[in-house]
């Protein structure tokens, strides 16, 4: 009977701890969320201030994905003309064999 009743005990301290500790993790969140939203109302508000609104953030994206496309047409160039030395050098080396 004692066993039961400690065990029993047990279990209710356990479980109001996990309570507590989940409220508190609600509440950490809550505060955390405040504050992030907070943060980025001062971003929006400070890129707007600095002339950076959405238009520059989407120029800016426009010319990453510009210098993105530039480098996969070099790279597309250089691997063609990697190509075409190979051809030519296993040309000449047929050619060589026939003399």
């Amino acid at each position: 009977m004692a066993r039961t009743v400690r065990a029993r005990v047990r279990a209710e301290r356990e479980q109001r701890l996990e309570d507590l500790a989940r409220e508190e993790l609600d509440n950490y969140r809550q505060e955390k969320e405040v504050e992030l939203a907070v943060l980025q109302e001062e971003y929006h508000r400070c890129l707007a201030d600095i002339g950076a609104g959405q238009e520059a953030a989407r120029e800016h994206q426009r010319h990453a994905d510009f210098l993105r496309r530039i480098g996969e047409v070099r790279a597309e160039e250089a691997r063609e003309r990697g190509r075409q030395a190979m051809r030519r050098a296993r040309e000449r080396e047929e050619l060589k064999e026939k003399v």
